[in-house]
């Protein structure tokens, strides 16, 4: 039986350098693809006069999700256009974006999560976390307002040769 040792280190492994020039390559392609499909969801908005898009989403245990989207004009909360728009991605590997019709609702969704995992690769896993994205129409920005859960454990024990011992674990 043989056993093989995978290294990290660019000198033993030839595959590194391509590896390297694929994420530089992804890299700009989906920040090429995120400005364009920003334009593509803010425009449809305008039009129709909505001035806010909240969306909220919530992981932990390996799953996450869209908790709620919804659409405000300045003086009430209303339903996101049906329409169908086009849409780009951007895949690993692939040299071009792929574009598509979808719908706003799921575009706006898919440049949220595509924001979230730029903040936090790991949002969904383990203790998750939790927030909202505001899509502001007027200024054309996106905010994320982003809450991390962990756990904290605190042991504390008294002994003769000491006072109080306190030991903190995150």
């Amino acid at each position: 039986m043989t056993s093989s040792t995978t290294t990290h280190d660019s000198q033993h492994d030839p595959r590194l350098p391509d590896y390297d020039a694929q994420s530089a390559l992804y890299n700009r392609l989906a920040d090429e693809t995120t400005t364009r499909n920003k334009a593509t969801v803010f425009d449809p908005l305008a039009k129709v006069g909505i001035v806010i898009v909240t969306i909220s989403f919530d992981g932990c245990s390996e799953s996450g999700q869209v908790e709620d989207v919804q659409a405000n004009t300045q003086d009430a909360l209303v339903a996101l256009p049906s329409d169908q728009i086009e849409y780009e991605r951007i895949r690993w590997g692939e040299t071009e974006p792929t574009r598509s019709s979808c719908s706003l609702r799921d575009a706006l969704e898919d440049l949220a999560f595509h924001y979230l995992s730029t903040a936090d690769n790991g949002w969904e896993d383990g203790d998750g976390a939790y927030g909202e994205f505001t899509f502001d129409t007027p200024t054309r920005s996106i905010t994320l307002a982003y809450n991390e859960r962990f756990y904290r454990t605190m042991i504390a024990h008294h002994t003769k040769a000491q006072s109080l011992v306190r030991e903190y674990r995150l």
